[in-house]
């Protein structure tokens, strides 16, 4: 229902639509919103109508029934749809971040303290709204000019209950319930790949690892799990960080479970015992090709062999083993691709599962197309597919070839997936694993996964 764009637009320009208003109660009816003075919605970017769609009817119950303000992020999509939203008056602000080091939440922090002390928030930089029929911007931040903020989440009033699974492996006896906490310490990559939005300006900030266990500590206690989704952008963003970690959680015996990014640079036999002692139950490496023709081109910070030598360890130490591939990269080729799937091949036994993404352009490739030989195309109208900006490569493929090409390639990738890797893995299965199979050496090692039930509490 949310998804049909034209109900979408239509209730933008009427503020109006029974039904779904009606499916927007039940979601309101889980969340205690009851005495809430301000509404933020942060979401993934407007490719899929139904994500403005909710936004937009909460937003309007959320005003009739409460009367609280209603705020979005910039990183949600594009802008033309975020001034539709202003526009509507749905959306009272927009809070503005930079392109890589976000300071958005310096921004929020201000709008808060200033929204609290009864003044006129249009003094807070880093914030649009809609005024005399047009959007207004106050002068923004940026990032160098401000220090990275480091927050400990905060569930409370959510139905957290929605995310609880029990699992269960009835031949084995074994059953959990699994709920787990995102929760994220580090903030930007030391590393210049070409295709990601670090490689503008390779920046980190790093939460100290003290106040990182005492936020854990904090979580664990109070939402009672001991299972936590990291969203770092690695876990290694250097190698003495990591272990400092590691080692603060090990000496406070915190008794947890957790998944995170990591890298193959920065990483060693004795990080990776530290890092499982210390709860790791699954990294995710950015693998995102084999062949060493693109790692080059991309500009990765390590060799194949690296990389294969830290596969077979982590698997060694009884950490899941994920691996980002991309495929469509500007000049990559089949024999590119084919290198890549002899590499996953080679290695099919120490990895888990792999992340499958469509390469669409960011960081140096679309900032500096000429360095990389290609040619950024005017973006048509409505145009909705997974890369949302079209190229031409220079010396090379046109858009609609490339395309072709890596849909072909994707579908490799799947055909490889399905015939050799164990198979995907849900996060509440990978914690499953780690926390009770793991204790199994033997079911683990086999390379057979059991079935596992999983149930809604």
């Amino acid at each position: 229902m949310f998804n049909e764009e034209k109900k979408i637009k239509k209730f933008l320009e009427e503020k109006h639509d029974p039904l779904l208003e009606e499916e927007a109660e039940k979601i309101l009816k889980l969340t205690k919103c009851r005495g809430v003075d301000v509404f933020g919605f942060s979401s993934l970017p407007d490719e899929n109508i139904s994500i403005v769609g909710i936004i937009a009817v909460l937003a309007k119950l959320i005003k009739e029934k409460f009367g609280s303000t209603t705020i979005i992020n910039s990183q949600m999509g594009e802008k033309d749809t975020r001034n539709k939203l202003l526009s509507s008056e749905l959306i009272d602000y927009e809070i503005l971040s930079s392109r890589i080091y976000s300071t958005a939440e310096v921004s929020l922090l201000e709008f808060c303290e200033v929204f609290d002390r009864r003044k006129d928030v249009r003094s807070v930089r880093g914030i649009r709204y809609h005024e005399d029929k047009e959007i207004k911007e106050t002068t923004p931040r940026y990032r160098k000019e401000e220090k990275c903020i480091f927050t400990r989440p905060d569930f409370d009033g959510l139905p957290l209950k929605l995310y609880k699974r029990r699992l269960e492996i009835p031949d084995e006896g074994l059953s959990s319930e699994i709920f787990f906490l995102p929760y994220f310490f580090i903030r930007g990559c030391p590393n210049k790949c070409a295709f990601c939005m670090y490689s503008l300006e390779p920046l980190v900030a790093l939460n100290t690892p003290e106040k990182v266990v005492e936020d854990l500590i904090f979580l664990s206690e109070k939402y009672r799990t001991r299972f936590f989704y990291f969203l770092n952008t690695e876990i290694n963003s250097t190698y003495q960080y990591a272990k400092n970690l590691a080692e603060e959680i090990i000496k406070n015996d915190l008794n947890i479970f957790w998944t995170d990014s990591a890298t193959f640079n920065n990483m060693n036999r004795k990080l990776l015992e530290l890092l499982k002692e210390a709860g790791a139950a699954r990294l995710v490496f950015g693998l995102e090709s084999a062949s060493p023709r693109m790692l080059s081109y991309l500009h990765k910070p390590f060799t194949l062999s690296e990389a294969e030598k830290i596969i077979k360890e982590t698997h060694h130490q009884k950490i899941l083993v994920q691996l980002d591939i991309i495929m469509g990269f500007p000049y990559e080729t089949e024999k590119d691709v084919n290198q890549t799937i002899i590499f996953l091949k080679r290695n099919k036994n120490y990895i888990t599962d792999l992340n499958l993404s469509k390469f669409y352009l960011d960081g140096e490739f679309l900032e500096l197309p000429e360095r990389y030989n290609i040619r950024i195309l005017k973006r048509k109208k409505g145009y909705k597919d997974w890369a949302s900006r079209p190229f031409d490569e220079v010396k090379g493929l046109r858009w609609k070839e490339r395309l072709k090409l890596t849909q072909k390639f994707f579908e490799k990738y799947e055909e490889f997936e399905k015939r050799y890797l164990r198979r995907t893995l849900s996060p509440h299965e990978m914690f499953f694993i780690a926390s009770k199979l793991n204790l199994k050496r033997s079911l683990f090692l086999s390379g057979k996964l059991p079935e596992i039930k999983i149930c809604i509490t």
